[in-house]
């Protein structure tokens, strides 16, 4: 069953908005030596509507805060961003954000931190924000007798699937994900991975996501953003067939295309170096 049948409701797919950040600054405060340290500089960047789009890079080079500018999360100091045809104000309430860290609230189940954005939003009805919570739970892999545990009752992969459950259960059309698997092992970031492909499967969002992780880029990319001192130094379109699955990773194409976005990661941090000699 899809996400969004839960209520009996009659749904359309929906489709996630378009992305446009044109002349984007963000400055923050040198503590140290009290001068304003450019963190993004007259970004451009154009997320097509629908798209998965993997932001890489090395460490300050403005991915994170990039995403929280176009969560509204942090303040531009100059230029525009549009979430498809709305100011990031106006489209607050078609998207959603996960953390690095999951963030549940230890006091509540993981049910009750599922149901926690419905019942702020205060548009359904307890029965309703209830069935919808269990849907999404068992769509990321959940038991019903997990339901009820608390987060210190849960394992590190657990948790962020009850946060990734949290963030879909408003249904977003736009979904910005900030690294929420680096601090799982592999095999279960990579089942993570594919649980994602699938609901992306099952309604197309619009997803932006930041990753140190360049084989998590490829594998749920459909476009690779390479930052660089504030701005975007290359966009690469992702040749991989749709849909992927885990067989993909061990194909030649896959290999290849891991070899050229590594590639194009030293050639924008070569560029930096041959600017400093």
């Amino acid at each position: 069953m899809a996400i969004g049948e839960s209520t009996g409701e009659s749904k359309q797919p929906f489709s996630g908005p378009a992305i446009e950040c044109s002349s984007v600054s963000v400055r923050f405060l040198d503590r140290a030596t009290q001068e304003q340290r450019d963190i993004l500089r007259d970004l451009d960047m154009h997320v097509p509507a629908g798209s998965v789009v993997a932001l890489l890079g090395k460490s300050g080079c403005g991915k994170s805060t990039l995403l929280r500018s176009v969560a509204g999360l942090q303040a531009i100091q100059s230029g525009k961003i549009v979430i498809g045809e709305r100011s990031i104000e106006d489209a607050r309430d078609s998207l959603a954000f996960v953390f690095q860290e999951p963030a549940l609230l230890p006091w509540r189940t993981a049910i009750e931190n599922v149901c926690l954005p419905l019942e702020l939003q205060a548009k359904m009805s307890r029965w309703d924000i209830r069935k919808r919570a269990e849907l999404l739970l068992k769509t990321v892999g959940f038991v019903a007798a997990d339901h009820e545990k608390l987060p210190t009752q849960l394992s590190g992969g657990m948790k962020m699937r009850a946060s990734l459950a949290r963030a879909l259960v408003t249904e977003p059309t736009l979904l910005l994900l900030d690294e929420p698997f680096a601090a799982l092992d592999d095999m279960l970031r990579w089942r993570l991975n594919e649980m994602l492909l699938e609901l992306c499967r099952q309604q197309s969002r619009t997803i932006l996501f930041v990753t140190h992780n360049i084989a998590e880029a490829v594998f749920l990319s459909r476009q690779i953003a390479i930052m660089h001192h504030g701005r975007i130094a290359q966009w690469i379109d992702n040749p991989l067939s749709l849909p992927r699955t885990s067989d993909m990773r061990s194909t030649t194409e896959f290999a290849q295309f891991y070899g050229h976005v590594s590639k194009c990661l030293i050639d924008v941090s070569q560029g930096e170096l041959d600017e400093a000699r």
